[in-house]
């Protein structure tokens, strides 16, 4: 569990959950992958709403295939083994203490995952956000507010890790729906 994990659920007095994407998405090179969402609420207006929190900023990397070939030449260089698919080149340079590798190259902290996750859960009616514990004023060559950044490239809502908690104050979490349901 990642520090703003921790925060935000100790804040919110929810337990941690992973919440899985409740269909198949696809890449831009039509690689198949799952996502999950680190909280699932009810809010305010009645809308199940899929939470991600992130410690850091997202990387650029557009695609499954550029993360996993980033992630193996991160792993040769660090003399590890780089064998298997993403899943396990990430989880190996994390568990070697190259946390920052991943932050770098790995898909789940990748912005067009998280663009794909917006733009399929939104064509179902879900609301999809995801919150930084903080970020850098601006982004990019440009040096772009982050938000307006964000934005452009597709993903709706973002916010800082103090304005997520204010809000999501009066929401229901998953925890506390009838029989826990999951979204579907």
């Amino acid at each position: 569990m990642s520090k703003i994990e921790e925060r935000v659920a100790k804040k919110l007095q929810v337990k941690k959950r992973d919440v899985n994407i409740p269909f198949q998405l696809y890449d831009a090179e039509d690689t198949p992958f799952f996502a999950k969402a680190d909280q699932l609420f009810i809010d305010d207006e009645g809308i199940i709403t899929f939470v991600e929190l992130k410690e850091y900023p997202s990387n650029a990397r557009g695609n499954i295939r550029v993360c996993t070939n980033r992630l193996r030449e991160q792993c040769e260089h660090r003399g590890l083994s780089s064998e298997g698919n993403h899943n396990h080149l990430s989880r190996r340079l994390y568990f070697a203490g190259h946390n920052k590798d991943c932050l770098d190259h790995a898909w789940n902290h990748s912005l067009a995952k998280h663009v794909i996750v917006n733009q399929a859960l939104r064509e179902k009616n879900y609301r999809y956000i995801v919150v930084f514990s903080k970020h850098a004023p601006t982004v990019g060559e440009k040096e772009k507010p982050w938000r307006i950044h964000y934005q452009m490239k597709g993903l709706t809502e973002v916010m800082l890790e103090n304005e997520f908690i204010k809000q999501a104050t009066t929401w229901t979490p998953l925890s506390k729906l009838p029989n826990n349901a999951e979204a579907a």
